[in-house]
């Protein structure tokens, strides 16, 4: 099905449902005492159509800060429970792919000083995206002084960043501005983050879009937005860009991709207190226990069911961009050890 509307191009895909599922491994753990889990919150928006999710009674939709919605499981009982405990979000979905047609916008329109879009997508995300770097600051005026008006100085950042950056150390988390810079480059996420620097240095909103494959677990992807006042979010992919010297992917989405979020570095809700958490792309954990605990794994699984029937083969994604971490509760004494696995942070508590 295709729609033409205004500025819009927009096709749906056939529809699916997804099961997007995490497996807690506690047979090591015998004295496990409290797990909260987050999920991403898959939402009806530009990119994607979603409704019926299920995702069992000890499961609530939370909102960040910036009204990002999450699933929040919270397990304290384990009595009669198997060794391996699987928590799944089940949703219908559908993708849809877009153009925006955008020689057709011929008037750009001042920024409103008091919009949510300025006051929450305009300024510094903790080292993620860090709009006055100096070296920022130098490329922006540079492609500014380059630039007809705002939209053109957005097409040109973006090619910049796909023509100048390499990529590279793919799965690794999301990097620090400066690291990017003293690199040459980086994955997805780290293309987004430059990209949205530059833009935001010229007080343009700009945010990341977070997505995984429904169809292949192991197949993640971040890409960029920007917003023009009485347009609305446009997206702009300098990755694929990359990857794809003569493609076009401003201004276009043709991917599949359940969004997980947009933005960054939320604050999340854990237990009578609020984290950051700089990406919440597949889910983030934390767990406390009584006594002795020689470990506890998580695997993340998604698979998809078409015509009633499972076509997609769950991937095991163990560890892959993730974040969490585990409390010995007495006094919440110890050493705190932290464990590096695809460039994301584990901690917990020993005695």
């Amino acid at each position: 099905t295709a729609i033409v509307c205004g500025t819009w191009a927009v096709s749906a895909q056939n529809p699916i449902r997804v099961y997007n599922s995490v497996t807690i491994d506690r047979s090591d753990c015998s004295s496990l005492s409290k797990i909260i889990l987050h999920l991403p919150y898959c939402e009806s928006n530009d990119y994607q159509y979603v409704e019926n999710h299920r995702f069992g009674p000890q499961g609530q939709v939370r909102t960040t800060d910036e009204d990002q919605r999450y699933i929040w499981l919270k397990n304290t009982n384990f009595t009669n429970l198997p060794g391996q405990i699987t928590y799944t979000d089940t949703f219908d979905f559908i993708s849809t792919h877009f153009v925006r047609n955008l020689d057709s916008i011929t008037t750009l329109y001042p920024y409103d000083p008091t919009s949510e879009e300025i006051l929450w997508f305009t300024g510094t995300e903790d080292v993620y995206v860090t709009p006055q770097n100096p070296v920022i600051d130098s490329l922006a005026d540079l492609i500014w002084g380059q630039s007809s008006n705002i939209l053109d100085f957005t097409r040109r950042s973006y090619e910049y960043v796909a023509s100048h950056l390499t990529y590279q150390n793919p799965n690794t988390g999301l990097h620090s501005i400066a690291d990017i810079i003293t690199d040459g480059g980086g994955d997805c996420g780290n293309f987004a983050s430059f990209y949205i620097s530059i833009l935001r240095n010229k007080g343009i909103p700009a945010r990341h879009v977070i997505g995984f494959s429904p169809y292949n677990g192991n197949d993640m992807h971040i890409w960029a937005e920007f917003y023009l006042q009485g347009y609305g979010w446009i997206p702009a992919d300098p990755t694929y860009k990359n990857s794809d010297p003569n493609g076009d992917y401003f201004g276009r989405y043709d991917y599949s991709y359940c969004i997980a979020g947009k933005g960054i570095n939320h604050s999340y809700y854990v237990d009578g207190q609020y984290q950051n958490i700089s990406l919440l792309q597949l889910f983030s954990y934390w767990y406390w226990y009584t006594s002795s605990c020689n470990n506890i794994n998580f695997y993340r699984e998604v698979a998809y069911d078409n015509l009633y029937h499972i076509t997609g083969v769950p991937e095991d994604t163990t560890f892959g961009n993730v974040t969490g971490s585990g409390y010995y509760v007495p006094g919440e004494v110890g050493s705190l050890e932290a464990i590096s696995a695809h460039g994301y942070i584990f901690s917990h508590w020993s005695n």
